[in-house]
């Protein structure tokens, strides 16, 4: 297939354990830009945590904070917005819980938390309902039953599992890395078939179903290397590049694949 668009996930993907990215696989992506082809980060991460990785490798388009926002050309084209009604009832529900360890909520420009973590967190305890809209809603327990509860009684809401984190990530209905990845093919005139896409975990999943070639990296959780076509190497052995260069690349400039990491 024709490679028009590449899609990568950030964190335990692209990004080696030491959140670094190698001169190698910025190369990779330069040259895959050189050759027409667009660059997409893919992220959990609100666009302020991506902005070191954007000097090492310059992208096209950014799926940021699980899709809330969604940037073509460094400037936004949507934004997804949680019902008001829904994000007071849940973070009304979330502060009176014992189980639930912190709590945050996400503006594009402000991110309230019941433990900031840097100077440009705003602190608030959830306990008065808000009468903003959020984009992206999060919440921290070790209690999977409490969080499955929540899951059923908001079916209007995305919720996503970050593996390891205890993590949940909440957006509106159909706010996902995937619907983000159609929107800016969409945008760009671009043939979802004509996608390559990598993850790693939970979130990765839709977006590595949808596009025409899914690739996982192997240190992926199983969920995703079920589900991926291919099987790259690790983030701390530059498998995205890799299997960039071995399966677009090489095709490009030679027209066979050097090798197929399977």
């Amino acid at each position: 297939m024709p490679v028009k668009m590449i899609v990568t996930d950030l964190d335990s993907t692209l990004l080696r354990t030491d959140k670094t990215i190698s001169k190698y696989t910025a190369s990779v992506f330069k040259r895959c830009r050189d050759k027409g082809i667009k660059t997409v980060f893919a992220t959990a991460r609100p666009l302020y945590l991506t902005t070191d990785f954007l000097e090492t490798i310059v992208i096209d388009g950014l799926i940021a904070t699980n899709g809330a926002f969604v940037y073509a050309n460094g400037k936004i084209i949507n934004e997804h917005i949680v019902p008001v009604e829904l994000s007071k009832a849940l973070l009304t529900e979330l502060s009176a819980s014992s189980v639930v360890q912190r709590i945050g909520a996400r503006k594009r420009d402000v991110y309230y938390t019941t433990g900031p973590r840097n100077e440009t967190d705003v602190y608030c305890d959830f306990k008065t309902p808000l009468d903003e809209t959020f984009a992206h809603l999060s919440f921290h327990t070790e209690d999977t039953a409490f969080a499955a509860v929540i899951i059923n009684k908001y079916p209007e809401l995305e919720v996503s599992y970050v593996s390891g984190e205890n993590l949940y990530d909440v957006g509106a209905f159909g706010c996902t890395k995937a619907n983000g990845v159609k929107e800016l093919a969409s945008f760009w005139g671009i043939q979802i078939g004509d996608i390559v896409a990598f993850g790693d975990d939970h979130n990765d999943i839709e977006m590595l179903e949808v596009c025409g070639v899914g690739v996982a990296v192997a240190n992926a959780i199983d969920e995703v290397i079920h589900v991926a076509e291919h099987v790259c190497d690790t983030n701390d052995n530059d498998g995205v590049a890799e299997w960039l260069e071995d399966n677009v690349l090489c095709v490009l400039h030679t027209g066979t694949k050097r090798t197929l990491q399977t």
